[in-house]
């Protein structure tokens, strides 16, 4: 049985680097030259 403050945790966790992952793939897609 999981503890809901760990799974809780997790979640946010996995969001702020899905959002990280996010920005940063939009960051380099803005600052790479178009072919």
């Amino acid at each position: 049985m999981f503890n809901h403050e760990f799974v809780v945790t997790l979640e946010s966790r996995l969001v702020q680097l899905r959002d990280q992952t996010k920005r940063s793939l939009s960051y380099r897609h803005l600052n790479q030259p178009i072919d």
